[in-house]
């Protein structure tokens, strides 16, 4: 493996998609530019919220590093909010973070994965080409369902590292870099959310919708 620069990062705590989805685009919006503050390099980051109200806000916005930015790979910071004047609690909380979810448009090119995974792993999940920032390493997946609560107000925020995406059924497995990066990308996913008194219960109201994240 080549020798390549690396940066720590530390993580607090398509198309529109389908019938159900029309799109609300989230006004957080944010410019990526390198850490000389060259911005010739620019990429747009906007929530994709369901049109029908959701106790859970999404925000992201690009925190860090660049595609081709030899010194730290893109990072988006992610920002899910309670809305609502009751605590909601939400699941899969994994899913619902985009942790190591790939692009739905292009289909499966790019990856997203938590940078304090990442960071355990002393910087060999990924690696600098010379031409742009790769995975390396899958996130090992536990099939229990996890569960994320928040009070009135409260937020959760994590980095996300976005990544060329491995593909396992190539040998070997380590991606070509895309020539250019192409108008649009999106990531979808989607999650449940109740008021009950715990997740599992029906003594609340409860909501499933998908959301996603789009860099253009």
């Amino acid at each position: 493996m080549m020798n390549s620069p690396r940066r720590s990062f530390l993580a607090a705590s398509a198309t529109v998609f389908g019938a159900g989805l029309a799109g609300c685009i989230s006004s957080l919006e944010a410019l990526q530019q390198d850490n000389h503050g060259n911005d010739s390099e620019q990429l747009r980051a906007t929530a994709i919220e369901p049109l029908d109200n959701t106790p859970l806000s999404l925000d992201v916005e690009v925190f860090d590093g660049g595609f081709t930015d030899a010194h730290a790979p893109l990072t988006l910071r992610l920002t899910i909010e309670n809305r609502l004047d009751e605590p909601v609690h939400f699941g899969e909380r994994r899913n619902a973070q985009f942790f190591m979810d790939k692009s739905t448009e292009p289909a499966g090119t790019y990856i997203l994965i938590p940078a304090s995974w990442a960071e355990s792993h002393d910087g060999e999940a990924y690696e600098f080409t010379g031409d742009c920032w790769i995975q390396l390493e899958y996130m090992s997946w536990t099939d229990d369902y996890q569960v994320e609560g928040l009070e009135p107000d409260e937020s959760i925020q994590t980095d996300l590292l976005f990544l060329t995406a491995r593909d396992q059924r190539i040998d070997p497995p380590t991606p070509d870099c895309p020539e250019g990066l192409p108008e649009k990308i999106e990531f979808e996913t989607g999650l449940r959310a109740t008021t009950g008194e715990t997740f599992f219960t029906d003594d609340g109201s409860s909501w499933e919708f998908d959301w996603g994240i789009r860099l253009s």
